[in-house]
């Protein structure tokens, strides 16, 4: 039965029209959702792994609320199952990070469990991925089973898809654990590979490695000529992700700011921070670029509703720093701040004075 429930919701979730439906009427897969509810305990490793990961994905991929007691109800049962197999592991892992529901004795039982079986990992390194995301996903630490994993992931690296190489750091990222020896091993990998990446894997590894302790500067060269030919398909957040980390790793993308001065980027679809990001990335490297500068401040104006107080001072300080004169955006802002109820940090306060004073500007009461 639960490999007749797993099959029906892989079925649904790669048919656009069932999807659809279910959609439309959620209640569709109650009755095959109570039914497994009410088996409790019976069901064993194989059908309990195949059980959470069906839920799980098809929960993700529609509108179909899933009471959180049946998920306690099977993290009861994998609490009492003894043996499973590492994908089994992987899967039932993944099913909770997916379900954004957190089950610390679980995943301390399933950590200590994979730590016995890592031959059977090292045969399957996809499963190794998917359970370090589970781990990341819900913020659990597991320094040892991260430990015991790197070596693994180190030597089969080459193997991994873009999505268990971006995966895999992030995971290492997430969870504060350094391992520069694992680090080196993607970099080399990603860089070999990089240019037939989709732009989601791309964006997650810069994201990556911007938090580590750790530099990878062969990757970061190699990386900017393939985020030059693609950078236009990315979404604002990976674009934004991928200059965020040239930035904090203080390693200049000349050919990329060069190029995005010069392209059509849509703006509009960035949010304020986002744009923040990008005037920072300009200021930190120096790189003047006066057209792009007024094109953002004049989407910052309209958007001028949606700015945080916490981001006026990244917003200004960069025309400030690169001493571009933009009237209409500090008197925008300067209204702005008259007008709200805005509560600045000493340090908020004495960057948005040296933004305003630094281009001649009156500074507006803070």
């Amino acid at each position: 039965m639960c490999h007749f429930f797993w099959n029906q919701c892989a079925q649904i979730t790669r048919n656009t029209a069932e999807l659809a439906k279910l959609n439309r009427n959620p209640g569709l897969l109650y009755p095959l959702i109570k039914l497994v509810f009410s088996m409790g305990d019976k069901l064993d490793s194989i059908s309990l792994g195949f059980t959470a990961h069906a839920i799980a994905k098809i929960s993700s991929c529609s509108k179909l609320q899933v009471d959180p007691k049946l998920w306690d109800t099977l993290r009861d049962n994998a609490m009492k199952v003894e043996s499973f197999t590492a994908k089994q592991t992987g899967n039932i892992l993944w099913s909770f990070a997916k379900a954004d529901h957190p089950v610390p004795e679980l995943f301390d039982k399933m950590a200590t469990h994979a730590m016995s079986m890592l031959d059977d990992f090292a045969r399957t390194p996809k499963t190794m991925s998917t359970t370090l995301w589970a781990y990341a996903k819900l913020g659990h630490p597991a320094p040892e089973l991260l430990g015991a994993f790197s070596p693994l992931i180190t030597e089969k690296a080459n193997v991994l898809d873009e999505q268990d190489i971006s995966n895999a750091l992030w995971a290492y990222s997430k969870l504060g654990v350094e391992d520069p020896e694992l680090f080196d091993a993607i970099a080399r990998t990603a860089s070999r590979r990089l240019s037939r990446f989709q732009p989601r894997p791309i964006s997650v590894i810069f994201l990556s490695f911007s938090h580590i302790n750790h530099d990878v500067p062969q990757f970061f060269d190699a990386a900017e000529d393939v985020v030059i030919q693609s950078f236009q398909t990315f979404t604002p957040r990976q674009f934004h992700n991928v200059l965020t980390a040239y930035t904090i790793k203080g390693h200049k993308p000349h050919k990329l700011l060069e190029a995005v001065k010069e392209s059509s980027l849509k703006w509009n679809q960035f949010n304020p921070y986002e744009m923040m990001k990008v005037l920072e990335a300009y200021a930190k490297f120096d790189c003047k670029a006066p057209n792009l500068f007024d094109n953002l401040a004049k989407e910052l104006i309209a958007q001028i509703d949606r700015i945080r107080p916490s981001e006026l001072p990244g917003i200004l300080r960069p025309y400030a720093q690169l001493q571009h004169n933009c009237s209409e955006l500090f008197d925008a802002i300067s209204q702005r701040i008259q007008e709200g109820e805005y509560v600045f940090s000493q340090e908020e306060r004495d960057d948005l004075i040296w933004a305003y004073e630094g281009l001649g500007y009156e500074v507006p009461q803070l």
